[in-house]
């Protein structure tokens, strides 16, 4: 993965910044955290990774590789409070819950996890107040999914969107979050209304 930024003299040009080494196979999503201080990888290496700058240089260290999926990691996403992110891939998805450890910092715990019984994934997303992820997939159904209880490790699917004829490659939530919007094979995009 790379990292780009505009160069400060000329707009229209675009410097690397920093190069994300560390997965053995190609890259397949990336995400920003919502502080914009750390990234989120997932790669055909079945492995997803959290990476934060090395302030005393320019470079970029691989903090945690979550390590849980036995397939490619297809889509993953921050949710905007900066403590839940979702992997997903040909095996399923995880949603990650941070933990604080000594000195401040972050570990990550898988505390949901959906196999293979909906097929692969291919693109997930939180909506704007991090209540809830969508994910779809190979079977053409998006699904909402959300926490039922105040323990935030019971999750439920809230909704199951049908109408695709194929598999569903991107989705992306309305900065309001009353609506999803899905891209799929069947060369349509789709509208949902989600209740606000």
């Amino acid at each position: 993965a790379r990292i780009w930024q505009a160069s400060r003299g000329d707009p229209l040009r675009w410097d690397v910044v920093a190069v994300l080494r560390g997965h053995e196979d190609g890259v397949r999503a990336v995400a920003w955290a919502p502080d914009s201080k750390q990234v989120l990888t997932g790669s055909a290496d079945a492995n997803a990774a959290i990476w934060r700058p090395l302030y005393q240089t320019a470079g970029w260290s691989l903090v945690e590789k979550l390590s849980k999926h036995t397939g490619p990691v297809q889509a993953v996403s921050w949710a905007s409070n900066g403590v839940r992110i979702v992997t997903a891939g040909d095996d399923g998805l995880f949603i990650w819950q941070a933990i604080q450890v000594e000195g401040g910092d972050q570990s990550w715990s898988a505390v949901f996890s959906v196999g293979r019984e909906f097929g692969g994934m291919l693109a997930a997303s939180w909506s704007p107040d991090g209540a809830s992820v969508a994910t779809a997939g190979v079977d053409a159904i998006v699904r909402v999914w959300g926490c039922s209880a105040e323990d935030e490790v019971s999750w439920e699917t809230l909704a199951s969107l049908e109408g695709h004829h194929g598999a569903i490659g991107s989705l992306a939530w309305s900065p309001d979050g009353c609506r999803l919007l899905s891209g799929g094979i069947d060369l349509t995009a789709r509208i949902w209304d989600v209740q606000c």
